[in-house]
């Protein structure tokens, strides 16, 4: 199963937010490679940046980002023109924030499954769209 996974998965599962057993059980399935993944390049940023503004460790939130970065069978998508001009599309048919958008379109484009907490991100995509089932 080809599976995209959100920030706030991430977040939970280091930070101990609501859902972390769940996120927890995931992350750790990822790390055994039991998933293809495939990653917007924001979002292990944007996870570290969370990680680092909750727990105030530069160390560990820098751990989390390098973890994320090289999780076995994973790919990174870069932000280059075409993906940007995909990007665009989906903030004008959605009105997410850019980063949110990004993440949509990567699970558009590779139709992967979107594996989220974040409700607003789940109310804008396609009912078509595939959901990881908790």
């Amino acid at each position: 199963m080809l599976l995209t996974i959100d920030s706030s998965v991430w977040v939970a599962a280091f930070m101990g937010e609501s859902h972390a057993d769940k996120a927890d059980t995931l992350v750790r399935e990822c790390l055994r490679g039991a998933y293809q993944l495939i990653t917007p390049i924001i979002v292990p940023l944007e996870v570290m940046a969370a990680v680092q503004r909750q727990s105030g460790d530069a160390a560990f939130a820098e751990e989390v980002h390098e973890l994320i970065m090289l999780l076995p069978n994973s790919e990174l998508v870069e932000l280059n023109f075409v993906t940007a001009r995909l990007v665009k599309a989906t903030i004008a048919a959605t009105g997410l924030k850019a980063n949110d958008a990004f993440i949509l379109t990567v699970c558009q484009e590779s139709r992967s499954h979107l594996a989220t907490f974040d409700e607003e991100l789940l109310a804008r995509a396609s009912s078509s769209m595939a959901r990881w089932e908790w």
